[in-house]
């Protein structure tokens, strides 16, 4: 029996490349879960304790995880829980949780995303321009974040060969 689990939260870290033998490939990253309420009676917001989790993520969707999560960013894991017991030398005691990532995305509820699809016949990592890459607007090559004429110009004119020609959704 298997735990699948959803768990909105911040990324910790930053992801990290524990192996890139392309058969074997894992990342792991920090997930920290803080649960937030509005008292109804006061209307002041207040948390709980932070849970954390290690997030394990195999194969191409460890690879899309570390081109797209960045610490301090907002996420949602959808996973295996897998809860383990330690022990050190030491005689120090805990309870480590991690979550075999089954899925990874960004939680949209604090800012906007754009997807870039990659081929599955592709082996490599996704591959996307500087502007689509970059985390801010200064890391892109031309300085600034594509305009919103830019982008709907540069999605309408790719959209049947990004999607390998699936239907178009109208725009009702």
């Amino acid at each position: 029996m298997s735990d699948i689990i959803t768990v909105r939260g911040f990324a910790g870290t930053n992801p990290e490349l524990k192996n890139t033998d392309p058969e074997h490939r894992l990342t792991t990253f920090r997930l920290g879960s803080t649960p937030r309420w509005k008292d109804s009676v006061t209307g002041e917001w207040s948390s709980g304790p932070t849970n954390w989790y290690t997030v394990a993520a195999f194969g191409r969707l460890a690879e899309h995880v570390g081109a797209s999560v960045r610490k301090g960013e907002p996420v949602v894991v959808v996973g295996r829980l897998k809860v383990r017991r330690w022990e050190s030398d030491d005689g120090d005691r805990g309870t480590e949780v991690e979550i075999n990532a089954q899925a990874v995305g960004h939680d949209l509820t604090y800012g906007m995303g754009r997807f870039t699809k990659v081929s599955s016949s592709s082996e490599d990592a996704p591959q996307a321009s500087a502007a689509q890459s970059a985390h801010t607007p200064e890391e892109a090559d031309s300085g600034s974040a594509p305009t919103a004429e830019e982008t709907e110009s540069a999605s309408a004119a790719g959209a049947a060969a990004d999607w390998d020609a699936q239907p178009e959704l109208s725009r009702g």
